[in-house]
């Protein structure tokens, strides 16, 4: 990921609309056809780069969702790892969750988003199925609402840098616990706050 460093920084100051393919090759050191050949056109360049950002990010919780954790714990600590990685990758996080066209909402068809939400609904209905979590609000709801929370988390982090937040992972924990919490059967809520 060397030219991308550069491709990703140039979205985030410059926003999607204002970078230029032609300049973007420059800064990269490269010449404007590698772009034109690799890639047809903007819309294909800003997805490989959310591939490229999200992969990093499905690895990180592939990871912790392989350990061998009491799935209260689990869902918790996938939490926390969506959210380090936006502190750790701020970059590639904006790339991945926050920058987007302005004047022309699309969709970016990318394979390691849907790995992402494919970790968290398993992680989730695992909770469900052992009766740690309430089965009464609809799966995709609940893992939307999970990541709702910890994407306003992260880019309120992010994006509010003049205002004196808390420190990071503290606030991550905090944020998580509660919010899981409230999801949690009574019998389970020892598992989260006894780690």
């Amino acid at each position: 990921m060397t030219w991308e460093k550069t491709a990703i920084a140039a979205f985030i100051e410059c926003g999607y609309e204002q970078v230029d393919l032609t300049n973007l090759a420059e800064k990269c050191g490269l010449e404007s056809a590698y772009f034109t050949s690799g890639f047809k056109d903007k819309y294909h360049l800003f997805q490989h780069l959310m591939e490229a950002c999200f992969s990093l990010l499905a690895e990180r919780l592939e990871r912790v969702f392989q350990e061998n954790e009491h799935p209260v714990v689990r869902l918790h600590r996938l939490l926390l790892a969506f959210g380090e990685f936006g502190i750790e990758q701020p970059e590639c996080y904006q790339i991945a969750m926050m920058i987007r066209p302005v004047h022309e909402p699309q969709h970016f068809p990318v394979e390691s988003a849907v790995r992402v939400r494919g970790i968290f609904r398993k992680a989730y209905r695992q909770a469900a199925k052992a009766g740690y979590v309430s089965d009464e609000v609809p799966l995709e709801q609940a893992v939307q609402g999970l990541m709702c929370v910890i994407h306003g988390t992260v880019s309120s982090l992010l994006v509010l840098t003049r205002i004196n937040m808390t420190e990071p992972r503290r606030l991550l924990a905090y944020v998580t616990s509660n919010y899981l919490a409230g999801m949690l059967s009574p019998q389970s809520i020892p598992f989260l706050h006894n780690r």
